[in-house]
């Protein structure tokens, strides 16, 4: 569930529009609370996460390696 969205959307769809290469995506980390998927890196984020993240004024930041 993304932030300011009713429904749910499948991650490959959130990739895809965020222009993200195929290759790219396998690379990505995930993150995880039990089954439910909070975010890929820090491209896309759940809005559970991302509520979180702004009530504890902070930031999900990834550096990827060889990017």
């Amino acid at each position: 569930l993304l932030p300011g969205r009713q429904h749910s959307h499948a991650l490959k769809d959130c990739l895809q529009r965020e222009h993200l290469a195929p290759w790219r995506r396998a690379q990505l980390p995930l993150v995880f609370d039990g089954a439910q998927l909070l975010a890929a890196a820090d491209v896309v984020i759940a809005a559970p996460l991302q509520a979180w993240l702004q009530a504890h004024d902070a930031q999900l930041q990834w550096r990827p390696g060889g990017w």
